[in-house]
């Protein structure tokens, strides 16, 4: 587990670079930092490998996992999901009183109207093929719903 633990660290520290010819996505270097980025490599350390590991269950039901599944928490503040992301656009700000409609182009196509003071091409492109059309929607419907209303789970 430490030399697991070890690359991780390494890795959110330094993150390989991408080829801007090959995509525009990429993770940002120091995404996590101090004790957020030892306890992120400690987790990833301890799951790696296990046989039939399935992620945590977050907060927000359904449309909460697919968030979490996706990494969306890793980018954004969100009270429901209790995420407090700062690469991207503060949700629990951005989406209050959009259309789902707007919620999801922003999801499946974030260059077509980014939030103002964020650049594009750092939020992947492609969950439109990745996440299924069933969790897209369970994702904008809790999205939606939560946006605004602060806390987490059972608040």
């Amino acid at each position: 587990e430490d030399t697991i633990e070890g690359v991780v660290q390494a890795q959110i520290a330094n993150p390989r670079e991408a080829d801007p010819d090959a995509t525009n996505v990429y993770m940002p270097a120091d995404l996590v930092t101090g004790q957020d980025a030892e306890d992120v490599a400690a987790y990833v350390a301890s799951v790696a490998g296990v046989p039939g590991i399935e992620p945590p269950e977050a907060p927000g039901g359904p449309g909460g996992q697919v968030f979490a599944n996706n990494g969306c928490a890793s980018c954004h503040t969100f009270g429901a999901a209790e995420s407090t992301g700062t690469v991207g656009p503060d949700l629990d700000e951005v989406i209050p009183g959009q259309s789902a409609s707007r919620v999801e182009e922003s999801i499946i196509d974030p260059a077509a109207k980014p939030a103002q003071g964020f650049p594009t091409g750092v939020m992947p492109e492609d969950y439109e093929e990745q996440i299924p059309e069933e969790d897209l929607e369970l994702l904008v419907d809790f999205l939606i719903e939560n946006a605004g209303k602060g806390g987490g789970a059972g608040s």
